[in-house]
Protein backbone atom coordinates (compact mmCIF):
# COMPACT_ATOMS: atom_id res chain seq x y z
CA UNK A 1 0.00 0.00 0.00
CA UNK A 2 1.95 3.02 -1.27
CA UNK A 3 0.21 5.76 0.67
CA UNK A 4 3.14 8.15 0.27
CA UNK A 5 2.22 8.64 -3.40
CA UNK A 6 -1.46 9.23 -2.62
CA UNK A 7 -1.43 11.33 0.57
CA UNK A 8 0.47 14.61 0.71
CA UNK A 9 1.48 14.47 4.35
CA UNK A 10 2.59 18.13 4.36
CA UNK A 11 -0.68 19.38 2.90
CA UNK A 12 -3.30 16.93 4.08
CA UNK A 13 -6.91 17.10 2.95
CA UNK A 14 -9.55 17.04 5.69
CA UNK A 15 -11.10 13.74 4.52
CA UNK A 16 -9.98 10.63 2.63
CA UNK A 17 -11.97 7.71 1.24
CA UNK A 18 -9.71 4.66 1.49
CA UNK A 19 -10.75 1.63 -0.56
CA UNK A 20 -9.55 -1.52 1.15
CA UNK A 21 -10.41 -4.39 3.43
CA UNK A 22 -10.18 -4.53 7.19
CA UNK A 23 -7.45 -4.59 9.79
CA UNK A 24 -4.52 -4.82 7.35
CA UNK A 25 -5.48 -1.48 5.81
CA UNK A 26 -6.05 0.19 9.19
CA UNK A 27 -2.68 -1.05 10.46
CA UNK A 28 -0.96 0.08 7.26
CA UNK A 29 -2.50 3.54 7.54
CA UNK A 30 -1.46 3.88 11.19
CA UNK A 31 2.11 2.81 10.37
CA UNK A 32 2.24 5.34 7.51
CA UNK A 33 1.08 8.18 9.76
CA UNK A 34 3.48 7.26 12.56
CA UNK A 35 6.42 7.10 10.14
CA UNK A 36 5.53 10.69 9.24
CA UNK A 37 5.57 11.85 12.87
CA UNK A 38 1.79 11.78 13.33
CA UNK A 39 1.29 9.83 16.53
CA UNK A 40 -1.65 7.43 16.63
CA UNK A 41 -0.89 4.77 19.23
CA UNK A 42 -1.34 6.15 22.73
CA UNK A 43 -2.59 9.47 21.37
CA UNK A 44 -5.76 10.88 22.97
CA UNK A 45 -6.43 12.79 19.72
CA UNK A 46 -6.59 9.57 17.67
CA UNK A 47 -10.00 7.89 17.31
CA UNK A 48 -10.86 4.63 15.56
CA UNK A 49 -14.29 3.26 14.71
CA UNK A 50 -14.26 -0.33 13.43
CA UNK A 51 -17.75 -1.74 12.94
CA UNK A 52 -19.81 -3.65 10.39
CA UNK A 53 -22.36 -0.88 9.75
CA UNK A 54 -21.76 2.81 10.51
CA UNK A 55 -25.13 4.20 11.65
CA UNK A 56 -26.61 7.59 12.48
CA UNK A 57 -25.80 7.23 16.21
CA UNK A 58 -22.15 6.62 15.31
CA UNK A 59 -22.19 9.73 13.12
CA UNK A 60 -23.67 11.80 15.93
CA UNK A 61 -20.99 10.59 18.33
CA UNK A 62 -18.35 11.43 15.73
CA UNK A 63 -19.77 14.92 15.22
CA UNK A 64 -19.70 15.61 18.97
CA UNK A 65 -16.18 14.22 19.44
CA UNK A 66 -14.64 16.08 16.51
CA UNK A 67 -16.11 19.38 17.73
CA UNK A 68 -14.43 19.11 21.15
CA UNK A 69 -11.22 21.02 21.84
CA UNK A 70 -8.07 19.21 20.75
CA UNK A 71 -5.37 18.05 23.14
CA UNK A 72 -2.23 20.17 23.23
CA UNK A 73 1.47 19.40 23.11
CA UNK A 74 4.10 20.71 25.54
CA UNK A 75 4.32 23.96 23.54
CA UNK A 76 0.58 24.56 23.93
CA UNK A 77 -0.13 23.81 20.26
CA UNK A 78 -3.29 21.89 19.33
CA UNK A 79 -2.61 18.30 18.25
CA UNK A 80 -3.92 17.06 14.95
CA UNK A 81 -7.13 15.05 15.46
CA UNK A 82 -7.23 11.83 13.44
CA UNK A 83 -10.46 9.87 12.90
CA UNK A 84 -10.30 6.43 11.27
CA UNK A 85 -13.73 5.05 10.37
CA UNK A 86 -13.59 1.45 9.11
CA UNK A 87 -16.89 -0.17 8.16
CA UNK A 88 -18.39 -2.37 5.46
CA UNK A 89 -21.64 -0.41 5.21
CA UNK A 90 -22.76 3.15 5.92
CA UNK A 91 -26.49 3.87 6.31
CA UNK A 92 -28.00 6.69 4.27
CA UNK A 93 -28.68 8.75 7.39
CA UNK A 94 -25.08 8.32 8.56
CA UNK A 95 -23.75 9.37 5.16
CA UNK A 96 -25.86 12.52 5.18
CA UNK A 97 -24.53 13.33 8.64
CA UNK A 98 -20.94 12.76 7.49
CA UNK A 99 -21.59 15.03 4.51
CA UNK A 100 -22.50 17.89 6.84
CA UNK A 101 -19.40 17.26 8.95
CA UNK A 102 -17.12 17.23 5.90
CA UNK A 103 -18.74 20.35 4.42
CA UNK A 104 -17.63 22.37 7.46
CA UNK A 105 -14.71 20.40 8.92
CA UNK A 106 -13.28 21.33 12.29
CA UNK A 107 -9.85 22.94 12.02
CA UNK A 108 -6.86 20.64 12.48
CA UNK A 109 -8.93 17.48 11.95
CA UNK A 110 -8.45 14.70 9.38
CA UNK A 111 -10.89 11.86 8.61
CA UNK A 112 -10.07 8.51 6.99
CA UNK A 113 -13.14 6.56 5.85
CA UNK A 114 -12.07 2.97 5.09
CA UNK A 115 -14.38 0.56 3.26
CA UNK A 116 -14.17 -2.16 0.64
CA UNK A 117 -17.69 -1.21 -0.46
CA UNK A 118 -16.97 2.21 -1.99
CA UNK A 119 -19.77 1.73 -4.54
CA UNK A 120 -22.31 2.26 -1.76
CA UNK A 121 -20.95 5.70 -0.81
CA UNK A 122 -23.11 8.58 -2.03
CA UNK A 123 -21.49 10.59 -4.87
CA UNK A 124 -22.05 13.81 -2.91
CA UNK A 125 -20.11 12.37 0.04
CA UNK A 126 -17.36 11.02 -2.23
CA UNK A 127 -16.92 14.51 -3.67
CA UNK A 128 -15.89 15.78 -0.22
CA UNK A 129 -13.08 13.23 0.10
CA UNK A 130 -9.82 12.38 -1.63
CA UNK A 131 -9.89 8.81 -2.97
CA UNK A 132 -7.07 6.47 -1.90
CA UNK A 133 -6.60 2.87 -3.04
CA UNK A 134 -5.19 0.61 -0.34
CA UNK A 135 -5.06 -2.64 -2.27
CA UNK A 136 -1.76 -4.08 -1.04
CA UNK A 137 0.07 -7.07 -2.55
CA UNK A 138 -0.93 -8.94 0.61
CA UNK A 139 -4.61 -8.08 0.25
CA UNK A 140 -4.59 -8.98 -3.47
CA UNK A 141 -2.96 -12.34 -2.68
CA UNK A 142 -5.50 -12.90 0.11
CA UNK A 143 -8.35 -12.21 -2.31
CA UNK A 144 -6.95 -14.79 -4.75
CA UNK A 145 -6.80 -17.35 -1.92
CA UNK A 146 -10.38 -16.51 -0.89
CA UNK A 147 -11.62 -17.10 -4.45
CA UNK A 148 -9.82 -20.44 -4.56
CA UNK A 149 -11.36 -21.35 -1.21
CA UNK A 150 -14.88 -20.49 -2.39
CA UNK A 151 -14.43 -22.42 -5.65
CA UNK A 152 -13.18 -25.58 -3.95
CA UNK A 153 -14.93 -28.69 -2.63
CA UNK A 154 -15.21 -29.14 1.18
CA UNK A 155 -12.18 -31.47 1.43
CA UNK A 156 -10.06 -29.02 -0.53
CA UNK A 157 -11.11 -26.27 1.84
CA UNK A 158 -10.25 -28.42 4.86
CA UNK A 159 -6.79 -28.98 3.37
CA UNK A 160 -6.43 -25.21 2.94
CA UNK A 161 -7.28 -24.69 6.61
CA UNK A 162 -4.62 -27.25 7.61
CA UNK A 163 -1.98 -25.38 5.59
CA UNK A 164 -3.17 -22.01 6.90
CA UNK A 165 -2.87 -23.19 10.52
CA UNK A 166 0.80 -24.14 10.04
CA UNK A 167 1.50 -20.47 10.74
CA UNK A 168 -0.52 -20.47 13.97
CA UNK A 169 1.28 -19.25 17.11
CA UNK A 170 2.38 -21.60 19.87
CA UNK A 171 3.25 -20.94 23.51
CA UNK A 172 6.72 -19.63 22.55
CA UNK A 173 5.42 -17.16 19.96
CA UNK A 174 5.90 -13.45 20.69
CA UNK A 175 2.91 -11.19 21.29
CA UNK A 176 3.68 -9.31 18.06
CA UNK A 177 3.62 -12.53 16.01
CA UNK A 178 0.40 -13.57 17.70
CA UNK A 179 -1.16 -10.24 16.69
CA UNK A 180 0.14 -10.62 13.13
CA UNK A 181 -1.45 -14.06 12.79
CA UNK A 182 -4.71 -12.78 14.23
CA UNK A 183 -4.69 -9.92 11.72
CA UNK A 184 -4.00 -12.44 8.95
CA UNK A 185 -7.05 -14.50 9.94
CA UNK A 186 -9.24 -11.39 10.04
CA UNK A 187 -7.83 -10.36 6.66
CA UNK A 188 -8.83 -13.71 5.18
CA UNK A 189 -12.37 -13.37 6.55
CA UNK A 190 -12.52 -9.85 5.09
CA UNK A 191 -11.48 -11.27 1.71
CA UNK A 192 -14.13 -14.01 1.86
CA UNK A 193 -16.74 -11.38 2.65
CA UNK A 194 -15.51 -9.14 -0.16
CA UNK A 195 -15.56 -11.96 -2.76
CA UNK A 196 -19.07 -13.01 -1.77
CA UNK A 197 -20.18 -9.39 -1.98
CA UNK A 198 -18.77 -9.08 -5.50
CA UNK A 199 -20.64 -12.23 -6.55
CA UNK A 200 -23.81 -10.90 -4.97
CA UNK A 201 -23.52 -7.70 -7.04
CA UNK A 202 -23.20 -9.76 -10.25
CA UNK A 203 -26.26 -11.89 -9.42
CA UNK A 204 -29.46 -11.25 -11.36
CA UNK A 205 -31.34 -11.79 -8.11
CA UNK A 206 -31.17 -8.99 -5.56
CA UNK A 207 -30.29 -11.50 -2.84
CA UNK A 208 -29.74 -15.22 -2.59
CA UNK A 209 -30.28 -16.74 0.81
CA UNK A 210 -27.13 -18.83 1.12
CA UNK A 211 -24.91 -15.80 0.55
CA UNK A 212 -26.81 -13.67 3.05
CA UNK A 213 -26.42 -16.47 5.61
CA UNK A 214 -22.74 -16.66 4.73
CA UNK A 215 -22.24 -13.00 5.64
CA UNK A 216 -23.81 -13.69 9.03
CA UNK A 217 -21.50 -16.68 9.62
CA UNK A 218 -18.39 -14.72 8.65
CA UNK A 219 -19.37 -11.84 10.93
CA UNK A 220 -19.92 -14.31 13.78
CA UNK A 221 -16.54 -15.96 13.22
CA UNK A 222 -14.80 -12.58 13.08
CA UNK A 223 -16.40 -11.62 16.38
CA UNK A 224 -15.16 -14.83 18.04
CA UNK A 225 -11.63 -14.45 16.66
CA UNK A 226 -11.40 -10.84 17.84
CA UNK A 227 -12.25 -12.10 21.33
CA UNK A 228 -10.10 -14.50 23.31
CA UNK A 229 -9.88 -18.26 23.51
CA UNK A 230 -11.55 -19.01 20.17
CA UNK A 231 -10.29 -21.96 18.11
CA UNK A 232 -9.43 -20.44 14.74
CA UNK A 233 -9.04 -23.91 13.21
CA UNK A 234 -12.54 -24.97 14.26
CA UNK A 235 -14.08 -21.70 13.05
CA UNK A 236 -12.36 -21.97 9.65
CA UNK A 237 -13.35 -25.62 9.28
CA UNK A 238 -16.93 -24.60 10.05
CA UNK A 239 -16.80 -22.04 7.23
CA UNK A 240 -15.21 -24.62 4.94
CA UNK A 241 -18.26 -26.85 5.34
CA UNK A 242 -21.09 -24.30 5.26
CA UNK A 243 -20.06 -21.59 2.79
CA UNK A 244 -21.66 -21.93 -0.67
CA UNK A 245 -19.56 -22.76 -3.72
CA UNK A 246 -18.80 -19.60 -5.67
CA UNK A 247 -16.46 -18.90 -8.61
CA UNK A 248 -15.52 -21.46 -11.22
CA UNK A 249 -11.75 -21.27 -11.23
CA UNK A 250 -9.58 -23.64 -13.21
CA UNK A 251 -7.72 -26.06 -10.99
Amino acid sequence: MDLAKQIDIKNMHHAYLVEGKGDLVVEGLINFLEKNNIKCRGNSSFYKYSIQTFKIDDARELKFTQSENSSQNEQGESLLKIFVIEAFDFTGEAQNALLKIFEEPTKNTVFFVITQNTASIFPTLKSRMVFVSANTPESIEMEIEAKKFLSDVPQGRINFVADFMKGAPDEDTSDQDRLSFKNKTIGFLDSLEYCLYQELKKSKDKFFADTVNSFEEIIRCRKYIMGTGASIKMLFEHLALILPKRYNLEK
